[in-house]
């Protein structure tokens, strides 16, 4: 993949021309992270460091000219001139709209979440799935059959035959409660002989049996793998539906996993009231595993383990500091174990704007127990969801994935929001349980992200790519 940074500035005006400038004005989003200051332009995709004087022009030219602005905070109209051939220089300003960032190109890894079990064996206090349950108004199916499994084996490559990965993640519910369906998809995997299949799988890691890890590492999985914290942490709001604690018996399940041959595993753990994201990254960072990811609790805004808006604050502050531990990470050449950033990043170094959140009914799928194809899995059970199913031509919910993608983009709400080219409208399937918490707790991910570019724009560039690998 070529990361490249568009770099050519807007040609500066003259002096002599500045009676006859008229900017366009280009809803820059100017922020700050650890006294440096910013400019985003949401348009071009295109982030820029900036001089105080030049963060207060920004903020005062949104809705008048520029001599306006510079008579607004007080400037002589020569300083208003040199403030704004600096942003023309910068690319930030410009007399005519500029061409907007390139959409970013269609992955070529399909993601397909399958609801391999709708039922679990955990009442955890906080599910927002309702232990499988998800939006299902009456009876669900529990389990995916194993025919089904390998029928999704079989479909993939036929509805979607350019894909270069395809990553069959098992979700749930707790899907190690459905065995015997996991091995009809490896096993036909296996026996198919198409390297393009991966596997991966989010657990609660209560299920500590060889079959299930013998099966784990015989697909080579990925395991996401739930762990709030220590025992008085973890077991106050992760227990079985008789009320028994499990934060033990996940740990177990850990060192199994990571015995050679030792599988890939990223810890998982929910923020929510009490609990910080300070204090979850710390416990995480202290565990045998590979990746980390501590997010804040989604739930309604009037749920008792919600954050309210002190902590939600605090959460977005922690997020600075795991920003700041990225950037001293990278500048010593280490790919961060926290990488909710990383492709928002390589975003902004690639120059090329999202048109959707996450890819649903493109390159990420849901499939559900009874074999029905969605968007994504966390639609499960909502009304119009349904793009078909795992018995139909793959070619027939392929198309209409299309069209719910293009149906379904952002929101009207969103199209002002300096955050859209970053985000692409937000998660589908969190918006109508978090509403605008979600919507702020991603601008401030984005924030972030964009400061640890800009920890590195413009010499050091190079840097970033070890957030892909390179």
């Amino acid at each position: 993949m070529n990361y490249c940074v568009l770099l050519s500035p807007d040609p500066v005006v003259s002096a002599s021309y500045m009676h006859e400038l008229e900017c366009v004005p280009r809803d820059i989003h100017v922020f700050e992270h650890n006294g440096a200051l910013y400019g985003f332009d949401p348009v071009t995709v295109r982030l820029r460091p900036l001089e105080p004087d030049e963060a207060s022009f920004l903020n005062a030219f949104q809705n008048t000219d520029a001599l306006d602005a510079g008579s607004s905070l007080e400037w002589e109209p020569d300083h208003t001139l040199k403030v704004v051939k600096n942003l023309f220089q910068k690319g930030l300003l410009s007399c005519s709209y500029p061409e907007p960032a390139e959409k970013a190109p269609p992955s070529n890894r399909v993601e397909v979440l399958v609801n391999v079990s709708q039922i679990c064996n955990l009442g955890c206090a906080y599910c927002f799935v309702d232990q499988g349950k998800f939006s299902y108004p009456g009876e669900r199916a529990e389990k995916l059959s194993p025919d089904h499994a390998r029928r999704l084996i079989e479909v993939l490559p036929q509805g979607l035959p350019s894909v270069e990965e395809f990553c069959i993640h098992f979700y749930g519910g707790e899907p190690l409660l459905n065995l015997e369906a996991m091995k009809a998809a490896v096993d036909a995997a296996d026996a198919d002989g198409d390297t393009r299949f991966t596997f991966a799988i989010t657990t609660n890691g209560t299920i500590v049996t060889d079959e299930a890890v013998s099966l784990l590492k015989k697909g080579h999985f990925c395991v996401v793998l739930s762990m709030d914290g220590p025992p008085e942490v973890h077991d106050a709001v992760r227990q079985t539906v008789k009320g028994e604690p499990t934060h033990a018996r996940v740990i177990k399940f850990l060192q199994l996993l990571r015995m050679n041959p030792p599988l890939s595993v990223r810890g998982s753990a929910v923020v929510r009231k009490g609990w910080t994201l300070r204090q979850a990254e710390e416990y995480l960072n202290n565990q045998d595993v590979n990746l980390i990811k501590a997010q804040a609790v989604r739930l309604p805004l009037n749920h008792p383990l919600m954050l309210n808006k002190e902590e939600r604050i605090e959460y977005v502050n922690h997020l600075g500091e795991i920003a700041d531990n990225v950037i001293k990470g990278l500048q010593k050449g280490e790919a961060p174990r926290d990488d909710r950033f990383g492709h928002r990043v390589l975003q902004v170094l690639r120059g090329t704007r999202r048109t959707s959140f996450c890819g649903a009914g493109q390159w990420t799928f849901g499939v559900a127990a009874d074999g029905t194809i969605l968007p994504c899995v966390l639609l499960a059970g909502r009304e119009g969801m349904v793009l078909g199913h795992l018995d139909e031509p793959p070619e027939k919910w392929v198309e209409r994935g299309k069209a719910w993608a293009e149906a379904n983009g952002p929101r009207c709400e969103c199209e002002h929001c300096w955050a859209l080219p970053l985000c692409g409208g937000g998660c589908p399937a969190m918006l109508n349980i978090c509403g605008e918490d979600e919507c702020d707790l991603t601008r401030a991910n984005c924030e972030k992200a964009l400061a640890i570019y800009g920890a590195f724009y413009p010499d050091n560039l190079v840097d970033l790519l070890c957030l892909a690998g390179l």
